[in-house]
C-alpha cells in the first residue's frame, strides 16, 4: 500500500485555503445568494472545490496504484475534509464575538462532522467514477445521492436548529 500523507498533507493545505477564500473573500465581495435562485454562491464554491479537489486526487492515487479500494478514496476524502475544517473552523470560531461557548462547540461539530460525513457522501460517485470508468452507474449514484439530499435535508436542517 502506498503511502499517501504527503498528497493528503498537500490537499488539506490546498482545501483549507480555498475555505479560508471562501469566508474572507467571498463573502465580501459577492452577495449571499445567486439572484432570482434559493442557491447560495458559498455553497455551490465549496462543492464545485470538493468536486475538483477530490477528482484531482484520486486520479492521483489510482495513477499510483488502481489496486485502491472506493472504500479507501471515500474515506481519504473524508480526512481532507476532517483536517481542513479543524483548521478552518477554529479560525472561524475566534472571529464570533457574540456566542456562548455551547453555541461555539455546536457549530465547531457541525462543521467539522457534518462537513466531513457530507463530503465522504460526495466522494462516493467520484471515486466510483475515477476507479472504473462506468459512466452509468456514475449517473445511478449521483442520482441517488441528489434524491437523498433532496429528501434528507429538511430533517437534517431541523435537528440541526432543535426543532
Amino acid at each position: 500500500m502506498p503511502d499517501h500523507r504527503r498528497l493528503l498533507l498537500i490537499s488539506v493545505l490546498v482545501l483549507t485555503t480555498l475555505l479560508f477564500i471562501d469566508f474572507l473573500i467571498l463573502h465580501e465581495f459577492l452577495p449571499e445568494r445567486i439572484p432570482g435562485t434559493p442557491i447560495v454562491i458559498s455553497g455551490l464554491f465549496l462543492f464545485v472545490c470538493y468536486e475538483v479537489l477530490f477528482y484531482t486526487v484520486f486520479k492521483r492515487i489510482l495513477k499510483e496504484d488502481d489496486t485502491i479500494s472506493v472504500t479507501y478514496l471515500a474515506i481519504f476524502a473524508c480526512l481532507i475534509v476532517l483536517f481542513s475544517e479543524i483548521i478552518f473552523q477554529t479560525y472561524r470560531l475566534t472571529t464570533f464575538s457574540y456566542i456562548t461557548n455551547e453555541d461555539r462547540i455546536r457549530i465547531f461539530l457541525i462543521g467539522v462532522l457534518g462537513l466531513s460525513a457530507f463530503a465522504g457522501v460526495l466522494a462516493l460517485p467520484i471515486a466510483v467514477d475515477v476507479k472504473y470508468k462506468n459512466r452509468w452507474i456514475t449517473t445511478l449514484l449521483n442520482v441517488g445521492v441528489g434524491l437523498a439530499f433532496y429528501f434528507v435535508s429538511p430533517y437534517v436542517l431541523s435537528f440541526i436548529k432543535g426543532e
